[in-house]
């Protein structure tokens, strides 16, 4: 049996708003391959070592439907089906190239050698299949780019055992895509293979075993978010605050609750921990908007007190002083309520993040502190 194309696509999302009149049959690929196990000696033991990772962290169910949802339907494609072309619909974002480079690879790994091609967003959608309408959709598709899979393969050889110094080389390398695929290869050297936290705690305090030391104390820690203007456009009406919260708990920061600037129930307060969005201008005298949210106090808790590392929420507030949790009816594995005040919001935003092409308005954790001297 072959069918003559099949859409790998990189999530339900882009499944539920896909073309119906695109010719051939869609698989959608539902992992994330930038967590977890990667290595892999054979893909049936790899498969078995993902399906774990994914039900023990996010949902049990998952080690049932992984096989008969992925493993599976990826198998067929290459024993089955043998189609003419795999088209691979991702984006640009490290989250998405991960998945994309592991395709890449066992498409090669198994004996296809069909066409491969990469219906990719560009411009504002790069890392957003959701802004595009079912007829752009449709240009992406003729608008296409081929892919040689032996060279793509060799990035995720090099992800998968944490060299992310050979990643940039490669994708270097590969000129005609790499310009779409270097500020991922350049997102993962900066978060490292997923142990800079750990690091970064280790230059804070050491523990022989016995007795924990504290090397360096922190006076202020801050995240800055800058407003993708690209995306927003500059004269949009921004949210004038953000919101961070412990996503894991659903609770607001120990910073929050240290912040008793002006007043703490109304939207005017805290201040010091979520500083209102503010103008930055550069020696051009170009402006830039971005936010600040203050993390002293966690981290000392982290670093003094041993407390545990959280996943962070974001989002907009219309009033960061109501911070009683609802709870969603429809939720993912992540994120199950939200705040009162961010329900009420009006407004969005766009902030770049850790994968940002603009080297200096990616997100970034700033830290001073003070050495004791004893």
């Amino acid at each position: 049996m072959s069918s003559p194309v099949i859409h790998i696509l990189n999530g339900d999302a882009l499944g539920d708003q896909f073309p119906k009149d695109l010719p051939g049959e869609t698989l959608v690929f539902r992992e994330c391959l930038i967590e977890g196990p990667r290595k892999e000696v054979e893909f049936e033991a790899f498969f078995t070592s993902r399906a774990a990772y994914l039900s023990d962290t996010y949902d049990p169910t998952i080690k049932e439907s992984y096989s008969q949802e992925l493993s599976i339907p990826l198998m067929k494609v290459v024993t089955d089906l043998k189609p003419s072309e795999v088209v691979l619909w991702f984006e640009e974002d490290l989250f998405c190239q991960a998945n994309f480079w592991f395709v890449c690879h066992f498409l090669l790994s198994s004996g296809y050698r069909g066409k491969v091609s990469w219906a990719k967003p560009s411009g504002t959608a790069r890392y957003n299949f959701g802004l595009l309408s079912k007829e752009s959709l449709m240009a992406v598709f003729e608008d296409r780019l081929p892919v040689d899979i032996a060279k793509i393969t060799l990035l995720w050889q090099a992800y998968s055992v944490n060299d992310s110094d050979e990643l940039i080389r490669l994708v270097e390398g590969i000129t005609d895509l790499s310009e779409y695929i270097i500020p991922a290869a350049l997102a993962y050297r900066d978060i490292g293979s997923g142990n800079n936290f750990d690091d970064f705690i280790t230059d804070f305090r050491e523990n022989d075993g016995e007795e924990t030391t504290i090397k360096r104390l922190i006076n202020e820690a801050y995240l800055e978010f800058y407003i993708d203007e690209s995306i927003t456009g500059i004269d949009a009406d921004h949210p004038n605050r953000i919101f961070v919260y412990d996503l894991n708990n659903n609770v607001p920061l120990v910073d929050y609750y240290l912040d008793n600037s002006v007043n703490t129930a109304t939207s005017d307060s805290k201040y010091t921990h979520l500083v209102p969005v503010s103008i930055e201008t550069d020696d051009q005298g170009t402006e830039h908007k971005k936010y600040k949210v203050r993390l002293t106090g966690h981290l000392n808790n982290i670093i003094t007190k041993d407390s545990t590392n959280v996943k962070l929420g974001l989002l907009v507030s219309s009033n960061v002083g109501a911070v009683d949790m609802k709870e969603l009816q429809q939720y993912d594995q992540d994120v199950k309520g939200i705040p009162s005040g961010n329900i009420l919001s009006p407004k969005s935003v766009v902030v770049h993040g850790s994968n940002s092409s603009d080297e200096h308005k990616k997100v970034k954790l700033k830290v001073y502190y003070t050495e004791p001297t004893n």
